[in-house]
Parts: C-alpha cells; structure tokens; sequence
C-alpha cells in the first residue's frame, strides 16, 4: 500500500518565498508547531489515502485523460484554522482560476472508474499551502496573548500547468513526499 495525494507543487521563486514566510514564523512562535519542510510545500488537490501498488497503474492511466489547462493562483491570506485560540493549523489561502474545474474532473474520474474506494470530501474546498500543524497539548499552554498575530498577509500570484500524483511516506522526521507522475 502506498498513500497517495493529487497536488500542484510551487514554483521554485514562489516556494523560497512562502517558506521566508514560514520561516518568520517559526521565530515568532517557539513551541506547539510542526512546521511543513521546505520541500513539502504545496497545494493538495485531492488526498486519496491509502492506495493497492497493484492500483497504482491504474490511476496513472485514469489521471493521464484529465486536461490540465493553466491555473492561475493567488495566495493572500495567512491564518490559523479554524481561529487563532483552537488552532489545528497555519496556512496561507488563497484562489485559483481554473482549479475548481480540475479538481471536480479529477474527483469525477476517480468517482466513475470505481479503481479506488474514492469518495471526494463533502466540505468545501479551500486552496492553501499548509505551513504548520499545531501540537494541541503544548500548543493550548501558550497564554492567548503570546500566540502571535497573523496581520500581514502576502501576495503571490503565479501559474501552474500540472498537477502531480505523489506518495507520502511518514517517518520519524516528517512526511517525504515523492512524484510518481507529473501531468502537465
């Protein structure tokens, strides 16, 4: 079995300065978060779980007959979700033209081929690029007024023409994410 996810991964200039962004953070914070590696960064489209090697071919068909079309991403909003006393997350938001079209084709091929037990999520969706993952036991220690405030929010703007099926293996050291197929 290997854990599989759909993602855009960011361009090299727009990964380096998300990750000042993050990086600021972690100075500002100290403890209660597990931030994302550098290389990790991206946004995930659809997150397919646990997925049969004897699968894996399948889907790598399957995804080969999606049309990728050029989407245009704006990030702009850091926060913490759901809010900043019962953080679970830091992320930074935003819109992407064309996406939403890409993910409904996607989540609809996978839907229709039966090859996984693949359900989309109900929620709605919300482009993001994960920064960090709030450890609640020590994260809930921290008085109100030392969880610093997320008041300036950045503004990238760039293009994607692929998407990239990916494995994530966890370990010790964090997730290590893997292409196994780029889609352009």
């Amino acid at each position: 079995m290997k854990r599989l996810f759909i993602a855009l991964n960011l361009p090299s200039e727009i990964k380096e300065k998300v990750s000042e962004i993050k990086e600021n953070l972690e100075e500002d914070f100290g403890r209660g978060v597990r931030w994302v590696k550098n290389d990790n960064l991206h946004i995930t489209v659809s997150f397919l779980g646990s997925v049969k090697e004897k699968k894996i071919n399948e889907l790598i068909e399957l995804l080969s007959d999606v049309d990728v079309e050029r989407i245009n991403i704006e990030l702009n909003k850091i926060r913490y979700v759901p809010d900043r006393r019962r953080a679970k997350l830091i992320w930074i938001e935003g819109t992407g033209k064309g996406l939403k079209k890409l993910k409904e084709d996607i989540d609809n091929k996978l839907v229709e081929s039966g090859i996984l037990n693949y359900e989309p999520e109900k929620r709605d969706f919300i482009l993001h690029v994960t920064l960090g993952r709030i450890k609640s036991f020590e994260y809930k220690k921290i008085p109100l007024e030392e969880i610093p405030l997320l008041e300036d929010d950045p503004y990238f703007q760039f293009s994607v023409d692929s998407f990239e099926l990916m494995e994530s293996k966890l370990g010790k050291g964090g997730p290590k994410y893997k292409i196994i197929k780029s889609y352009k």
